[in-house]
């Protein structure tokens, strides 16, 4: 293992970063919080040229809007950091499930829960930066296009 990744590994919840008196943010002993969201504007207007990836239908992901009026109530345009499966923000634990805030076009957010999205043996398959089991979707843009396309509002 890479020297000063170990803190990565560990899983990240809420709960680990919440004090013994309930204060957050507590940093016990890493000295990280993980926050952050991710941007993609997805158009409701325009759309790319139709993709595929292993194990889901052929699908057509939208263009990334340039102006405001693009967007679409239909369409996500940001949501929590989507980075690697092992950086998920709400999790209860990898046998009960993850999910992610999702917020479209319209300012709605809605938590998104679909196993579907969460699954490491189709969709969330890269080793980028040294991690170790998998668990990335940073170097596969078709799998993120899928991913986004495919939250519902």
């Amino acid at each position: 293992m890479k020297a000063g990744t170990e803190a990565y590994l560990v899983e990240r919840t809420y709960e680990n970063y919440v004090g013994a008196n309930g204060v957050w943010p507590a940093f016990n002993g890493n000295n990280r919080i993980r926050a952050g969201y991710s941007y993609f504007p997805q158009s409701g207007t325009k759309a790319l040229t139709a993709r595929s990836i292993s194990g889901k239908p052929v699908f057509t992901p939208r263009a990334f809007a340039v102006k405001s009026t693009e967007l679409s109530a239909n369409y996500a345009i940001a949501s929590d950091l989507i980075y690697r499966l092992d950086m998920i923000t709400h999790r209860s634990g990898l046998k009960k499930g993850m999910a992610m805030n999702a917020l479209f076009g319209d300012m709605h957010v809605n938590l998104q829960r679909d196993p579907a999205f969460f699954d490491q043996k189709t969709l969330w398959t890269s080793t980028k930066n040294n991690q170790t089991g998998g668990g990335g979707i940073e170097d596969l843009p078709n799998n993120f296009r899928w991913l986004i396309l495919s939250f519902k509002p």
